[in-house]
């Protein structure tokens, strides 16, 4: 009787096994094949595999994490050109963070508004909406372009948050096709 336990035992423990090691393959498979189709591949991997809810996500929930990683992003930028217009006394430099910080007010709408056409499969108005942050954060870089370095670090955060705007533009529009 002891053996026929243990044998059980063992086949509970290797179908289980199993299932978590297909269900991680599933997951991983899922983000990278999706990310394949992404112009900042190791950036849609890394930045999707961050948040625990993509393990469980199909399709539709990576697209949701993608913009809410942009959001995310979008709402740090927010608070770092703040800290920067209070650090700054040049005039020139001011009015390009206020400007910007405008562009980033502005971009946390539109991602707000594409996460929202996301959840009702408006997926051309994702599309516009996240072009159109991504259209401010263009708009805040152009500001930094008569005193190059004046606004170094916020030009780098707008580079990443450009690809995660990208990268979820990417998922989006392979939901569109399926």
């Amino acid at each position: 009787m002891e053996s026929v336990s243990n044998i059980m035992s063992i086949v509970f423990l290797s179908i289980t096994l199993c299932f978590i090691l297909q269900s991680h393959q599933v997951y991983g498979d899922l983000i990278t094949g999706t990310c394949e189709h992404a112009l900042y591949k190791d950036l849609c991997v890394t930045s999707l595999k961050s948040d625990p809810l993509s393990e469980s996500a199909d399709l539709k929930g990576l697209a949701s994490i993608a913009l809410s990683l942009a959001t995310k992003h979008t709402t740090n930028m927010a608070y770092h050109i703040a800290e920067l217009l209070n650090d700054t006394t040049d005039p020139f430099i001011q009015q390009s963070l206020t400007d910007c910080s405008e562009s980033y007010m502005d971009a946390i709408d539109q991602l707000e508004d594409s996460a929202a056409a996301l959840d009702t499969g408006a997926y051309n108005d994702v599309n516009m909406w996240v072009s159109a942050a991504m259209t401010d954060a263009h708009s805040c870089d152009d500001l930094f372009t008569q005193q190059p370095d004046s606004g170094s670090s916020v030009t780098v955060g707008n580079k990443g948050f450009k690809e995660l705007c990208s990268n979820a533009l990417a998922i989006t529009n392979l939901l569109a096709k399926a």
